[in-house]
């Protein structure tokens, strides 16, 4: 992933309306040690209607999220800014507070649905490697956020595949201040050393080749769920 510039992340409130711009890799994965997600930071339980709009590239969803004994409902509306690199793309969100209610109403309209559990895994310091060329380098990148989504399937089972969600805004604008030399070097965002062992790795840019993209394809077909059987 070439390193991008000016891609500060920003959060404007407007009454009690939040936007907030991300950059951000996606991987998916299989799970080698289930129980290595218990050393998560943090826990939570998502249950999420979706639906599209009628113009490409944007979509709403609305997200039941149980965190101890907090329950919260946002809504949010989402598009792609474009594609920033080979490996990552910047969204732009909006998101607001609802209430239970709407979230019962928006089943009315949702395409479909899903339900998971996010681990939140905050690494203090991860060593990444730069590449320019025949050239690498390894730097240590503090304060490194992974999501990682497990998802219930039809079934009711759990998968076997998460997928991880890799902030990378923050790595950014730290090799841009402390690494300028390195700007325009393409980063290796690194999973491995995550304790729940995950494997057999797809980058989500990399589904656009014929065999990934049908693999993620059926992946997100045992996630789906009706908006009824949430």
């Amino acid at each position: 992933m070439k390193l991008m510039q000016n891609l500060n992340p920003s959060m404007e409130s407007d009454n009690e309306s939040v936007k907030a711009v991300e950059t951000e890799v996606v991987i998916y994965a299989t799970i080698g040690n289930p129980e290595g997600l218990n050393e998560a930071t943090s826990k939570e339980e998502h249950v999420q209607l979706e639906a599209k709009f009628t113009k490409e590239g944007g979509r709403s969803r609305v997200r039941k999220v149980v965190k101890d004994d907090d329950v919260d409902y946002i809504y949010t509306i989402k598009f792609k800014q474009k594609e920033e690199s080979d490996q990552a793309s910047a969204s732009v969100e909006h998101n607001v507070e609802v209430d239970e209610d709407f979230f019962e109403a928006f089943k009315a309209v949702a395409e479909r649905a899903l339900k998971k559990t996010r681990y939140i895994f905050n690494s203090e310091s991860v060593t990444l490697k730069l590449q320019n060329g025949d050239e690498e380098q390894d730097i240590e990148i503090p304060n490194v956020q992974y999501e990682v989504d497990i998802y219930t399937k039809a079934d009711g089972s759990v998968s076997e595949w998460c997928k991880i969600d890799v902030e990378i805004d923050n790595i950014i604008n730290y090799i841009a201040k402390h690494h300028k030399d390195l700007e325009g070097w393409k980063l290796k965002v690194k999973v491995s050393h995550l304790p729940f062992k995950p494997s057999e790795c797809i980058l989500g840019s990399e589904a656009h080749s014929d065999e990934n993209e049908k693999k993620v394809d059926d992946i997100w077909a045992t996630w789906t769920l009706g908006p009824d059987n949430v």
